[in-house]
């Protein structure tokens, strides 16, 4: 769910809670138990009148964060046999 919402806003996209649980293929129900776990979690964002789901601030640095390092590891990698 994570990276789906970060991918939309890498592309300049707002998704919708529907569409967010369609992509993940998580059922309604199921999945509005997980937005509120990770709204709960400080995650993620519903915007008021349901204009859409988005990732919080703190979840888009820990994922540049993470991304960031597996680039960097990814990278040491291909160094490392060649």
């Amino acid at each position: 769910m994570l990276l789906v919402l970060f991918i939309a806003f890498a592309d300049g996209e707002v998704i919708s809670e529907i569409a967010l649980l369609e992509r993940v293929g998580l059922s309604v129900t199921a999945g509005r138990r997980w937005i509120a776990h990770l709204v709960g979690e400080d995650q993620i964002e519903l915007r008021e009148g349901g204009g859409g789901v988005t990732l919080s601030e703190t979840a888009l640095t820990k994922l540049r964060i993470f991304l960031d390092e597996a680039c960097d590891v990814s990278n040491w990698l291909v160094s490392v046999r060649h």
